[in-house]
């Protein structure tokens, strides 16, 4: 104890698993000698094994919202009154109830909207939380968007929707906000994860490339003026749009808008990809093992060939059950 150490081996008497997630497990590899030989090269780092697939690829879900001031409490209280903040920490702390007790994605039915709109809103939430675009909106694609699309399966959601009983925008005064988020879910863009430092105490180099394509783009802007339809279908809103403003109507202005307001929303993956042997820029076969190197796994977000539309969590815990199973079966 106490001790500290510049030098260490630290030997796996089986196999080395690697669960360092969608950013930093691409790095480690890196950093040890496994992935692209230019990068690896410039670093002069000795190549254990040549994998130009590590860190390419990257599927995300990019997010962006539109906020209004609405006439019902929201969780937007919670940073602007103490009254509130005091009563919503007594009933937490005491019977576990109110807005603390669960998180603002899922705040809406329950307390934000009035009983009169609350079932007829709550059906469509449930029922349409992730939907393709409607067809009203898909007039606005190019065909060259619609192509790339229908590359994606049929019952493939393109967006997905976030009613927040919040701001997602700078405001100053004390009213209550009710934001609309869309994440893109149908993505043609691919970002990529790599090294400029053989530190590991140095982040990764991430390049999202969000909303690189003309299709992201163009499903983007029609994703936006949903969310407006969504907000104004609520019959909770108040005065003008807060954020963009109703100024922003053609698509060249909500694209800008979009482009400044974008947000990660945590879904990074297929950076170190599974895929066969045959394939090029496949990191890992199906078991999770690495290729071009013996008793190394990944188990984590990185080696999905893909992103699932939604919310990867399940997705990942699947994943994760599967490939215990399969080291306790090699093992």
């Amino acid at each position: 104890m106490g001790q500290s150490f510049t030098n260490a081996i630290i030997a796996a008497t089986k196999e080395v698993i690697l669960a360092a997630g969608a950013f930093r497990s691409p790095q480690l590899l890196m950093v040890s000698g496994i992935g692209p030989s230019a990068t690896l090269e410039q670093l002069d780092i000795p190549i254990i094994s040549k994998s130009e697939g590590v860190g390419q690829g990257v599927w995300d879900q990019p997010l962006y919202s539109v906020t209004y001031k609405v006439n019902v409490t929201t969780q937007s209280q919670l940073l602007v009154n103490p009254d509130f903040i005091y009563k919503a920490t007594e009933d937490y702390l005491t019977t576990q109830t109110g807005p603390l007790d669960s998180a603002g994605g899922n705040w809406v039915g329950k307390l934000i909207l009035p009983r009169d709109i609350r079932s007829s809103v709550l059906t469509f939430l449930l029922t349409k939380g992730w939907e393709k675009l409607p067809q009203t909106l898909r007039s606005g694609l190019s065909n060259l968007t619609i192509s790339d699309l229908a590359q994606f399966p049929s019952d493939w959601p393109e967006l997905e929707l976030l009613p927040l009983a919040d701001t997602t925008a700078a405001v100053t005064d004390t009213g209550n906000y009710f934001s609309v988020s869309i994440a893109v879910l149908a993505t043609t863009s691919r970002g990529n994860v790599t090294i400029n430092s053989t530190d590991t105490k140095d982040n990764p180099l991430v390049s999202p490339n969000w909303l690189l394509t003309t299709t992201d783009q163009e499903l983007a802007v029609q994703g936006f003026k949903r969310a407006r339809e969504i907000a104004n279908a609520t019959g909770i809103t108040v005065g003008p749009e807060t954020s963009p403003g109703a100024q922003i109507q053609t698509d060249a202005q909500i694209l800008e808008y979009i482009k400044q307001d974008l947000a990660p929303i945590h879904h990074a993956s297929a950076a170190c990809a599974m895929g066969g042997n045959n394939d090029s820029n496949a990191v890992v076969d199906t078991k999770g093992r690495v290729y071009g190197v013996q008793s190394l796994r990944i188990v984590d977000a990185s080696i999905f060939p893909l992103l699932p539309p939604g919310h990867p969590q399940s997705t990942l815990y699947m994943l994760a059950v599967k490939i215990a199973d399969d080291i306790m079966r090699d093992n």
